[in-house]
């Protein structure tokens, strides 16, 4: 045995530890203090950057001697900054403000932010950028928001970062924002010219992320197998945070007997080891993969979760088993991996991995594995016992740090273990060590040390599981955009979901809404208000208007405009109504007491309009009925009170 592990030194584990923070998926835009119209209320103000202290690169330096497996770049750096103790405010005309931080540590290669409470309502917005505006994150919205309200963002080349939030006046004070966390980015050989944040093709070499594998790896298109198609689906690249960095591994979804949907997945343990997880922060991205064998000129977007909790773990067979917090939508074609907990020797097997955090490969193994029964010294010093692992020689595929976890697959398309580490290039012979899912499953008798309690729920005992579709619950989308009669996008319309399920979401700056994980083949309904200067767009030229009309000069007989010229809802358009919106312009009244400032229609209804539209009881509630499949284009078109010529301005302003 001696002379066994001599002969394998020690044994390389593959967990990446990097910093590298990922963004969240967001809607784009421009912050408000950028955009000329606004530079007005800003040009006095001279942000001042807020000096985090001192970063101790020799102690940085130090910790990683000690740590040599651990192959950071960045380092975190504790702060306190939020919107009521730090930053600036800055009071816009209309009521609305912003809010604006830039933070500073100075000699960093880049900076990326965590937040431990974090909450954008209704409206709101939040962007990061480079003081020079030409790196910018955001926006970030309502819909960027996490059950578990964390988040993070990043990263941005240079010591310093802005973080700008708009607070709509309709929701002044909901908003959260705390950063506990910046990370300081100290090694130039490991980040290179470019960061994961700014890749934009393969083959640029940046040490992780996107285009960064051996090129001897294969994309996982390239293999058109309809089980490796199938299996694919499970993957999944783990953006692992801890207290000391963070990095990449590979994770794989699990079924269990319930076949309840449960989101639970097992990765490695080491990609944690020694470390301290936040595993609030984990993020997990389905589908990054190329879209055919060759490798992309430009980066997949992944769809991403955020966020976990660790069921259990063992050293011993190297395994953690995740739940995520939020449920797999169906959009993301997610396969639930079945398992064989048995003590037999795999014939063939795959495996599928994200090395180096890189998009989705495959490797193929034709020879058997056999369970390997020594002991394995890592080069952690970590040291696993006898008959815990299989030991694979790759026929086609290899693997580098940030594959961790990915599944070994047998030739049934089971798990039967999760990849732990081993010897790899892409000019010899490839051997890997996989965490037996035989030994993990009563592991070390406790829930929190084996896989049984999670894996069975159901107590069946069964020796082996097939995987199954994630279907969401039949789980569909519904979304839109809501727009003036004139095509412009109207933001801040609080959209209100009755049904099955109830929700509220608002436009955004492009007028869209949407509500996710609905039932399909329920019924729902939607409401739109919007609030707002009710004289906003009326003017004398709409009176005008509604005189020709009383007068049978030049008689309205499009729906909007009828809508929007009956302004006490009496189902006719007369003279009360002239009068009503001349008060308005007067002053005399601030609102329209029998109407909201804004009314709405859903886009094609007008072509069926009613032979007495006014008197057709147009609905409050619009109806979707038997939703079987997303509807991103149930769109509306708003109609301003009073504004019978189309002249309001969407964003709320008088004119």
């Amino acid at each position: 045995m001696n002379n066994l592990i001599q002969h394998f030194t020690k044994i390389i584990v593959l967990c990446l530890l990097v910093n590298q923070a990922v963004a969240q998926i967001s809607s784009g835009g421009i912050p408000i203090s950028i955009k000329p119209s606004n530079r007005k209320f800003f040009a006095k103000e001279n942000l001042k950057p807020h000096l985090i202290s001192t970063f101790n690169l020799k102690k940085v330096q130090e910790e990683d001697r000690k740590s040599p497996w651990a192959n950071r770049f960045a380092a975190p750096l504790n702060v306190d900054y939020g919107l009521n103790n730090s930053g600036q405010w800055t009071d816009l005309e209309n009521g609305d403000r912003v809010w604006r931080l830039q933070v500073q540590s100075k000699g960093a290669l880049a900076l990326s932010i965590l937040y431990d409470d974090f909450y954008i309502p209704p409206g709101g917005q939040l962007f990061v950028y480079s003081p020079d505006k030409k790196q910018m994150l955001g926006a970030y919205t309502n819909k960027s928001n996490m059950p578990n309200n964390k988040f993070l963002t990043g990263l941005l080349k240079g010591d310093q970062a802005i973080v700008e939030y708009f607070e709509p006046a309709s929701a002044k004070g909901q908003g959260r924002i705390h950063i506990f966390r910046v990370d300081h980015a100290y090694k130039r050989e490991a980040l290179r010219d470019n960061s994961y944040e700014f890749q934009v093709h393969a083959g640029v070499n940046n040490d992780t992320g996107f285009g960064t594998s051996f090129e001897c790896h294969e994309n996982i298109n390239c293999n058109l197998d309809p089980e490796v198609q199938e299996k694919k689906r499970s993957s999944i690249r783990i953006m692992v945070i801890v207290e000391e960095g963070s990095g990449f591994c590979t994770g794989n979804l699990l079924n269990n007997t319930s076949v309840d949907g449960k989101p639970l997945v097992l990765t490695a343990f080491h990609c944690q080891d020694g470390f301290t997880p936040l595993f609030d922060f984990w993020k997990f991205d389905f589908n990054y993969e190329s879209i055919d064998c060759n490798n992309p000129t430009e980066e997949p977007i992944p769809q991403s979760l955020l966020g976990s909790q660790l069921l259990a773990g063992r050293q011993e067979s190297d395994f953690i088993l995740l739940q995520l917090i939020s449920p797999i939508p169906s959009r993301f074609d997610a396969f639930y991996l079945g398992w064989d907990r048995s003590t037999t020797e795999p014939d063939t097997s795959m495996y599928i991995h994200h090395p180096f955090g890189d998009i989705k490969k495959i490797g193929l193994i034709n020879k058997k594995a056999e369970i390997f029964e020594f002991p394995i010294e890592w080069d952690n010093d970590v040291e696993t016992p006898a008959d815990h692992h299989f030991r694979v020689v790759y026929t086609t595929g290899y693997f580098q740090p940030g594959s961790s976890g990915a599944a070994l697959i047998n030739k049934a398309g089971r798990f039967v273990g999760q990849l732990h580490g081993g010897r790899s290039d892409c000019s010899s012979t490839t051997t890997g060590f996989f965490g037996r899912l035989a030994m993990a499953w009563e592991g070390g008798g406790t829930p929190a040390t084996r896989l049984k309690d999670w894996l069975d729920p159901l107590g069946t005992e069964t020796m082996t599981l097939d995987g199954t579709e994630n279907t969401g619950s039949g789980e569909v989308n519904l979304g839109g955009h809501v727009k003036t009669l004139k095509g412009e996008p109207l933001p801040g319309v609080i959209v209100t979901l009755v049904g099955p399920k109830s929700a509220i979401d608002t436009t955004d700056s492009e007028g869209f809404y949407q509500f996710q994980e609905l039932i399909a083949g329920e019924e729902y309904g939607l409401k739109l208000e919007k609030e707002g200067f009710a004289v906003n767009g009326v003017n004398i030229l709409d009176m005008i208007v509604i005189q020709k009309h009383i007068l049978a000069i030049d008689p309205l007989t499009e729906l909007p405009e009828m809508l929007a010229s009956d302004v006490d809802r009496s189902g006719s358009i007369s003279t009360i109504d002239r009068i009503k919106i001349q008060k308005l312009i007067m002053g005399l009244d601030q609102t329209f007491s029998d109407v909201p400032s804004w009314q709405f229609l859903p886009t094609g209804f007008v072509s069926d309009m009613p032979e007495d539209p006014l008197n057709g009881n147009l609905p409050e509630v619009f109806t979707v009925e038997n939703l079987e499949e997303d509807r991103i284009d149930f769109d509306f078109q708003a109609i301003k009170s009073g504004d019978v010529n189309n002249s309001a301005d969407p964003k709320g302003h008088q004119k």
